[in-house]
């Protein structure tokens, strides 16, 4: 009789891996209700591709893959750092800055969940 057994993740990386995925969807509407239109097309490329790269990520972090956790992790550290100019820019849209810093805060819990996760593997 064979046992296969399942690799999961900890809790604490499938919350992170699942707020992680919840941003990048959040990244992709906000392009679209904000962006589209004002963004340069390089700026709209690279979030839709962070984004994707973060889906990616984050689902194979919810099975448990350590690889998926980094590439959840630097994904949305780079998007956080890319929406900081929606803050400090005087002609960016007024609107966004509530949401661009609901979504940094979510973006530093989900990081370390997915981090603080990832370290109780180790043990």
């Amino acid at each position: 009789m064979t046992t296969v057994t399942s690799r999961t993740a900890p809790a604490t990386v499938r919350i992170g891996a699942v707020l992680a995925a919840l941003l990048a969807a959040v990244d992709i509407l906000g392009t679209i209700v904000f962006g589209l239109g004002t963004a340069p097309v390089e700026v709209i490329l690279i979030t839709m591709l962070l984004a994707i790269a973060t889906f990616v990520g984050a689902a194979v972090a919810w099975r448990g893959s350590r690889w998926g956790v980094w590439l959840a992790v630097i994904t949305r550290a780079i998007a956080s750092l890319s929406v900081i100019p929606i803050i400090v820019v005087p002609d960016a849209p007024k609107d966004a800055i509530p949401m661009t810093i609901v979504t940094l805060v979510l973006t530093v819990v989900a990081i370390a969940l997915l981090l603080a996760g990832s370290r109780t593997r180790r043990g």
